[in-house]
């Protein structure tokens, strides 16, 4: 029989009795609500400023003690301090509300393993998709048996993380196992429990303060396996329209400059000219008019759009992988996998992208949300992260 889950219960109700009077680190603005009340609480741990604890992470699930039905939420504590509110939604049931908070002494990470890492690739690239549509690009060497932390990430929502090798492949076809740590093993360094109520009632003063004295309510505990590997996201709606595809794509994700009509596209959602090919670099070839491209010496390929200042020799066009601009010097052409290509733009001179806007410039957005496909191999994951300071409860 396998014991670990109790012994992981046991060891969180310990913590959870140990800490359970330490309720001085949260304070919340009042205890009874009305609909479409904020509720507002902080966060301090004098004891982590003093350890220099820069950054670790407060866990927020909420339960309906009557319904029993549940919300769970993580926000950063940075030196020691972390805030955050709810807006109550005009649809959220009136009752008792258990607002439990604990504190974890671990912030987000990834580790992971490459089932097939080879070791003469050394580096990994990956990129991450963020729910507002910015990316961060990074690089990471694994051991040599394919095992890597990557610390220090910070995002809310979730976000897409796609790793590619960083030799020039033809295809992806990396194999992955990830965790997060805050996800895969949960160990409470303090809690503390607050039950709130919200009514419609004109007895309920706008500002009366929020008291941590106050009882749980007598016929509710706290059950750790109610919220264990659960998470409540914002609700996302999506609804049907007449465009095609490739036009809901470009007005969803083309953002500021982007939005160019000046722009020829390449439509990779729903035509497969694209992934015939071992690279974006090869499609374009001969399909735009007035640019050439040309390979050089070191794999790479020289850019240059006809009529231009070729600035002496180099290419005059930039490269942007979902708007971020590559560095032309070590930009891998075969980085991405033409199957994970949503839409290319092509911007003649001046597209007014980068610096002096004299420069034309390619633009690769990659599949993501509804456009997304299953990968060959198991490099491409949505992760959760943290949830926004400020949120609608519903």
């Amino acid at each position: 029989m396998n014991k670990t889950p109790i012994t992981l219960l046991s060891f969180l109700l310990c913590c959870l009795m140990l800490h359970a009077q330490d309720s001085s680190f949260i304070q919340l603005n009042k205890i009874q609500f009305n609909k479409q009340d904020t509720v507002e609480f902080s966060c301090s741990l004098s004891n982590y400023k003093t350890q220099n604890i820069r950054y670790t992470t407060l866990h927020v699930w909420i339960e309906n003690v009557e319904t029993n039905k549940s919300w769970k939420f993580r926000y950063p504590i940075i030196n020691g301090e972390s805030k955050a509110s709810f807006i109550i939604d005009s649809t959220l049931t009136n009752g008792k509300y258990a607002l439990n908070f604990l504190v974890q002494k671990s912030f987000f990470s990834l580790e992971g393993q490459i089932k097939n890492y080879d070791t003469l690739q050394k580096n990994i690239n990956y990129i991450m998709f963020t729910k507002d549509d910015n990316s961060y690009l990074n690089t990471f060497t694994p051991d040599e048996n394919g095992t890597f932390r990557l610390k220090g990430i910070l995002f809310q929502d979730t976000a897409t993380f796609v790793f590619t090798p960083s030799a020039k492949n033809i295809e992806n076809t990396l194999i992955l196992d990830i965790k997060s740590p805050l996800d895969s093993f949960f160990s409470a360094d303090t809690a503390f429990s607050q039950i709130i109520t919200i009514e419609e009632s004109k007895n309920i003063a706008a500002n009366q303060p929020a008291t941590n004295t106050i009882p749980l309510h007598s016929n509710y505990q706290f059950d750790y396996n109610k919220f264990y590997d659960k998470t409540t996201l914002p609700e996302i709606i999506v609804k049907g329209k007449v465009k095609k595809k490739i036009e809901q794509f470009d007005e969803k994700y083309s953002t500021g400059l982007f939005k160019n009509d000046n722009a020829k596209i390449f439509d990779g959602i729903e035509s497969d000219q694209i992934t015939r090919y071992t690279s974006f670099i090869q499609f374009l070839q001969g399909r735009v008019a007035g640019l050439n491209i040309s390979p050089i010496a070191n794999g790479g390929y020289k850019l240059i759009w006809r009529g231009v200042s070729d600035f002496r020799g180099g290419s005059n066009v930039d490269i942007f992988i979902d708007e971020m601009r590559m560095d032309p010097n070590s930009f891998d052409f075969n980085s991405i996998n033409p199957a994970d290509i949503a839409m290319i733009k092509a911007y003649p001179p001046p597209a007014y992208l980068s610096a002096g806007g004299s420069r034309g410039a390619i633009v690769i957005y990659t599949k993501r949300g509804d456009y997304e496909i299953e990968a060959k191999g198991k490099y491409k994951f949505k992760i959760f992260g943290y949830s926004s300071p400020e949120i609608i409860w519903k």
